[in-house]
């Protein structure tokens, strides 16, 4: 391990007074990270701080094909810094194939998770963190205000998950719009807003009211809940995949049928309980 000393800013993402101009916290907008493979996939992912070190969460299709085999052996990964002013990225370039050999990187049998652990930390005082990064991890660039993690203690479990409640998700659904003649910047995350149509006990998913597109995969899920005077914010969970909507024409003369799939406007959000236990 090489002593690289890196700043990350642990963001409290509890009670915010109502009268906030913006809907989330500033600094909620610096979550997401941009993933960007060396084969030209890509996805979103998040960091998380515990006691053990520094960790990147992602799906696991972001990362690994079906038969469990790396999808690229290096990637980037890109944040922007809680300073809004500051447009200077978070850039790195890991090398996964490295990470995975040396039990750095590890995914869920299971469910659609991923995470990847890229130093040690070193505690300066309730709000920030140094890391020292692995030699896999090298630092293109960096902003003033370091990068962005979530505290565990700002995560709510499967069971504190309430349906009915409004949700936000963040994450750089490129695969969206013509890139040749782009809407919008593909190296800036969007959020969407929806609600928590339900839960799925059998497998301790969240389903969400809210659409998703590739791209999305790997994103943080935020839940917001009024408490008196303000709201509180908690990461419930990683956006895994859509939910599709199937339909089957046939035509009884020729006798041959078509299946269309659809994006039905539902998705599926690992709850933070399976990160949790990874973590452990």
């Amino acid at each position: 391990m090489k002593k690289i000393i890196f700043l990350i800013t642990l963001i409290l993402i509890s009670t915010k007074i109502i009268y906030a101009q913006r809907s989330i916290p500033d600094d909620n907008l610096a979550f997401p990270v941009f993933i960007l493979l060396t084969n030209g996939s890509s996805g979103t992912g998040f960091f998380i701080n515990s006691k053990s070190g520094t960790y990147l969460v992602t799906c696991k299709h972001v990362l690994f094909d079906h038969k469990n085999k790396l999808l690229s052996n290096k990637g980037d990964f890109f944040s922007s810094s809680k300073n809004l002013q500051d447009k200077t990225k978070n850039h790195f370039q890991i090398n996964l194939k490295y990470m995975f050999e040396n039990n750095l990187l590890k995914y869920n049998p299971k469910y659609d998770v991923a995470i990847l652990k890229i130093g040690t930390i070193l505690a300066i005082d309730s709000l920030q963190f140094q890391v020292n990064l692995f030699d896999s991890v090298k630092v293109i660039s960096s902003s003033k205000s370091g990068i962005v993690g979530v505290n565990e203690r700002d995560i709510k479990m499967y069971d504190e998950v309430l349906v009915a409640n409004d949700i936000y998700i963040f994450g750089y659904p490129t695969s969206l719009g013509i890139p040749e003649s782009p809407q919008f910047d593909y190296f800036k995350p969007l959020l969407r807003k929806g609600i928590i149509a339900g839960k799925y006990d059998n497998l301790k998913t969240i389903i969400l009211d809210c659409p998703v597109y590739y791209g999305n995969s790997g994103g943080p899920v935020l839940q917001s809940i009024f408490k008196g005077l303000g709201y509180e914010f908690n990461v419930i969970g990683v956006v895994s995949e859509f939910i599709p909507f199937t339909e089957t024409w046939v035509n009884a003369t020729q006798q041959y049928s078509n299946i269309s799939i659809s994006n039905s406007g539902y998705s599926v959000c690992v709850s933070m309980d399976v990160v949790l236990e990874m973590l452990k």
